[in-house]
């Protein structure tokens, strides 16, 4: 909002773009840090490989130090493939922190490269696996101390390591061998005793009409000028989010507290087009307060929104949202692109929510 309201021309422009930059990056670690726990697994889709490989230098930037060097090779811009994001990240990002391990203690170069290659009938041994077809191949090489035959035969074994206990448990490589091998693809190695190591992965592609048509359009900016009840008990959030709403023209009342929501609300029920609450407030949440303005006025459309990502904790399931009201949920922190297509879809699919569908879900920034 910042950068919205400072000429281009002026100083002070591109020192809030470089806060924004380190913001984001902030966020986006900490939401693929999570991701690596997610006990639900996301459904397979068509996604590039390249932009996947974008987020891990990104978090490689925090854990590989200053004396390994890092090249990229990236020779496709069409390497799309079938699988979960979140899998596929902890794929290379494993492949990537063994490469920096191999070399610890040293100055090295990690190499990491990707292009696309045919598998004909007739390949090399190591990718006999492979059906005959195009793939995408990503190398990651170091030039660490190797590894010798006895250690090669047994590298994908779980819990198989070299490493001291408190270096890892043998189960990474073992993990990333089965979700490549899941998504019809396999992992080869190279090795040599003081001679470094390569691991390639291998993966089916996806044509560019699949991708297309699977993955939504870029979103914009959508504006309104309804009427907006904003309840947050976090003071900091609930002005950026009322400066928000008003930037794109809709008239906020904004509430720092439930209790204090409730009654203004019930002093002008009709006079409210949408409600946009945050999930953990003291003495109310967000889901009972929904269900106290249900109560008043069941068309009423509600949003609720959380900045803690563990649903177990949010208690966002499906069914408990629409048994309350709740015609969207959109994780904190939001851009202003996506709070504004959110508001503009739940205004579209009506006040009621159909319980027959799902309540709609607000992404955060990332590539899906």
């Amino acid at each position: 909002m910042s950068l919205l309201d400072t000429p281009q021309d002026n100083p002070v422009f591109e020192d809030l773009q470089h806060v924004l930059h380190a913001a984001n990056r902030g966020k986006n670690l900490i939401r693929h840090i999570l991701a690596f726990s997610r006990k639900k697994d996301q459904e397979r889709q068509p996604i590039h490989v390249k932009t996947i490989l974008r987020e891990c230098l990104d978090l490689l930037e925090h854990v590989i130090p200053a004396c390994i060097k890092i090249e990229v090779n990236t020779l496709s811009d069409t390497s799309i493939v079938l699988a979960d994001p979140n899998k596929l990240l902890q794929v290379i990002m494993n492949l990537c922190t063994n490469a920096e391990q191999a070399m610890r203690g040293q100055n090295g170069i990690l190499t990491i490269a990707l292009d696309r290659v045919m598998i004909s009938e007739d390949a090399p041994q190591s990718v006999l696996e492979l059906n005959p077809g195009s793939y995408v191949r990503l190398s990651v090489a170091d030039t660490g101390f190797g590894m010798g035959p006895s250690v090669l035969n047994r590298i994908f074994e779980p819990f198989y390591t070299t490493r001291k206990p408190s270096e890892g448990t043998g189960l990474g490589l073992s993990v990333a061998h089965g979700i490549i091998k899941g998504y019809g693809g396999v992992i080869t190695v190279e090795s040599a005793p003081a001679k470094g190591s390569i691991f390639k992965v291998y993966l089916p592609t996806v044509d560019e009409e699949t991708l297309t048509t699977s993955l939504p359009a870029a979103a914009s900016l959508q504006t309104g000028n309804e009427r907006i009840l904003l309840v947050d008990d976090d003071t900091d959030m609930l002005y950026s989010i009322k400066k928000l709403l008003e930037r794109l023209g809709y008239d906020v009342v904004s509430c720092l507290e439930s209790s204090q929501a409730l009654e203004t609300f019930r002093q002008d029920p009709e006079g409210y087009s949408l409600i946009i609450a945050d999930q953990i407030m003291p003495s109310m949440t967000g889901l009972q307060l929904s269900k106290e303005i249900s109560n008043c006025r069941p068309d009423i459309p509600i949003i609720l929104c959380s900045g803690v990502l563990d649903e177990s904790s949010v208690e966002v399931s499906t069914e408990l949202l629409q048994n309350n009201g709740i015609a969207a949920f959109i994780h904190k922190p939001f851009s202003m692109v996506e709070i504004s297509q959110v508001i503009r879809r739940v205004f579209r699919c009506g006040a009621t929510p159909n319980p027959l569908k799902e309540p709609v879900y607000g992404q955060s920034s990332d590539h899906r």
